[in-house]
């Protein structure tokens, strides 16, 4: 029997990385991790070629995990950056859900999952092109929930707080991340892990009525 396939993004990241070990743990599938040595999600012609060149007839879930964060104020922020965000973050995605939907259509189904952020909810300083793309993301994956229903395609985000991974204390200094850990109710920055197991049962066949959600992981910092 040919065993299905996940798609995972990102998946050399901190939260990539977690999400192919969880998933290889599930149904069996037979997960492929994509980074960017396969294609560049800010070329359109890169993604398509890359699926072109495969068949994917089983492919029953993909978790959407690269992405940008380059910090930068507002009138800092110009038209390269802008556009390179979107890109990586939203278009290059939505290029790839236009390969992977007609696939799950034939196939009767499948799962998908996009790692947005908690800052796609919040606002905070030198974060505007990142939240942007981040709530961009996550009207995309509410749309794909909307249109896809019918053929049983289930679509979620999960945004993630703070998590211990490099990206986090790139774009972080000591201080800011101290500020950030007495801020969050539970005290601590989330593992990587703590994210990955809720990608794991949203991209699973365990869910079978969860969708257009955005799921937050952030230890409570978004209500307190």
């Amino acid at each position: 029997m040919t065993r299905p396939i996940v798609l995972v993004t990102g998946a050399t990241g901190g939260i990539g990385a977690s999400a192919v070990r969880e998933i290889e743990s599930v149904d069996g599938a037979q997960v492929i991790s994509l980074s960017s040595s396969d294609f560049n999600l800010d070329e359109p012609s890169s993604i398509d070629k890359f699926f072109s060149e495969r068949a994917f007839s089983n492919l029953e879930g993909i978790v959407l995990c690269a992405g940008v964060n380059e910090p930068r104020s507002l009138v800092e922020t110009d038209h390269d950056l802008w556009m390179r965000t979107m890109g990586i973050n939203v278009l290059g995605h939505k290029r790839i859900l236009d390969h992977v939907l007609p696939i799950m259509v034939r196939s009767g189904g499948g799962r998908i999952v996009a790692i947005s952020s908690l800052y796609g909810r919040i606002a905070r300083k030198g974060r505007w092109s990142y939240s942007s793309s981040k709530a961009s993301l996550e009207a995309l994956i509410r749309s794909v929930a909307i249109e896809y229903a019918e053929w049983g395609i289930l679509a979620n985000c999960v945004a993630p707080g703070f998590v211990a991974t490099s990206l986090t204390t790139k774009n972080n200094t000591g201080t800011q991340i101290a500020e950030l850990v007495r801020r969050i109710p539970l005290g601590r920055l989330a593992a990587p892990e703590e994210i990955a197991k809720v990608v794991r049962f949203l991209i699973s066949r365990e869910n079978t009525y969860i969708t257009g959600q955005t799921i937050y992981i952030d230890g409570g910092i978004s209500i307190s």
